[in-house]
């Protein structure tokens, strides 16, 4: 079913790999921006709880409370689960974090001049 569903797609003109290479990419993409606007809605949440439970002055049982909460809050957006991705093609690799570029995207512009102060050099 699959092979056919390919095949057809390839008879009307479009190629099938191309084609899920790039709504795959745009979904991992959108799904990263997901997971950023998760991440800093919780982050103050987390930052203040943490600060609580530093204090030594609280009894036991307060911090303890206080442990809860903090897990009960949404641990699907941790700091590690965030990608630095290139904001032009949505590449992980060998992304710049001075840019936000993948090496690729970067030395395209710079060869374009496309980049303020920034030229690749030859000799």
């Amino acid at each position: 079913m699959v092979e056919h569903q390919a095949f057809n797609l390839w008879v009307l003109g479009s190629n099938p790999n191309a084609f899920n290479k790039k709504s795959r990419m745009t979904n991992l993409i959108e799904r990263d921006k997901n997971k950023r606007r998760i991440y800093l809605k919780t982050l103050k949440q987390k930052v203040e709880i943490k600060k609580l439970l530093n204090d030594r002055d609280l009894s036991i049982d307060l911090r303890y409370k206080i442990q809860m909460e903090l897990n009960r809050l949404n641990k699907f957006p941790s700091q590690i689960s965030l990608k630095n991705r290139c904001i032009e093609t949505g590449r992980t690799h060998s992304v710049l974090k001075s840019f936000k570029l993948s090496r690729i995207k970067l030395r395209e512009l710079a060869s374009k001049g496309n980049l303020n102060g920034l030229s690749k050099s030859s000799w």
